[in-house]
Order: structure tokens, then sequence, then C-alpha cells
């Protein structure tokens, strides 16, 4: 007898995601994407199943991939993640969306989250912001029985 193993299927702000979250992460700096790759990699209940240099190939991405979490740079030299994020957050199935920049003032945090972002953190602190961030994000996971 096979038996099949179950997904845990948890609620994340509203949204039924299952475990683990799938993540497309958006960047231009080729080498930055390198070590948050690396660094997501180890998360246990993260996968990384995309990149995209720019806010348009993030669109493009979202549609192919259909991520439960995008994590995007604000600053890109093609695309905005601030409009990008709203553009993102305009769409029936809205993943969730965390943006970072090295300008992590209050006014770019209030942008931030004006845009429709659920998290924001300092891209000069990637590994603690992304780890507070998925804390913040999943702090209050309620599982819910697996189809």
């Amino acid at each position: 007898m096979v038996t099949q193993a179950k997904l845990l299927v948890v609620v994340v702000r509203g949204i039924e995601v299952e475990l683990p979250l799938r993540v497309l992460l958006v960047d231009d700096v080729a080498a930055f994407r390198a070590i948050a790759k690396a660094y997501l990699q180890e998360i246990a209940d993260v996968t990384l199943i995309g990149e995209a240099t720019c806010g348009e190939e993030a669109l493009v991405q979202l549609e192919r991939l259909r991520p439960d979490l995008v994590l995007m740079d604000v600053h890109m030299k093609r695309g905005n993640g601030l409009d990008t994020a709203r553009r993102i957050k305009a769409r029936a199935a809205q993943p969730l969306v965390v943006l970072f920049s090295l300008q992590s003032d209050d006014a770019m945090r209030r942008a931030a989250y004006a845009s429709g972002a659920d998290d924001f953190f300092s891209k000069s602190d990637f590994l603690q912001g992304v780890a507070a961030a998925l804390a913040r994000i999943t702090g209050d996971l309620t599982a819910v029985p697996a189809g």
C-alpha cells in the first residue's frame, strides 16, 4: 500500500499556502542575487522557485511560476519595486510581497507599505531582514487540513 504524504497547508495573512513557501527573488544585481539565493536555500520553509532582474521580468515570472512570496528590491535599473508591488497587489491572485532597499528611512518604509508591500526591511541587513520578515509574516500561521 502506497501512502501519499500530506502537505502542510497554512493560512498566512488570509491566504492559504502550502509549505514550503514558494519564493520569487527580484533584484538587478547578480552578485547580490547569488548571495540571497544561497541564504534562501538554507531556510527550511522556503523554496526559491525563480529569479528576476527587474519589475517587468518579475511580472512575467509571477504569471508563470505563481509564487507565494515575492522578495524584491525597491531600486532597480529597469523597473521600480514600488510600482511593481502595486501592480502585483492589483491582481486577483496576490502573493505576499516583501520589499527591501538600501534606503531604509521612514519615508521609504512608508512608501513600501503604501505600495501594498506586506513587509519591508533594509537590504544592508538582508539575512536578518529576511528571517525577521518571514517570522512577522508567518508568525500567525494557522494549519489547515491538506486536501
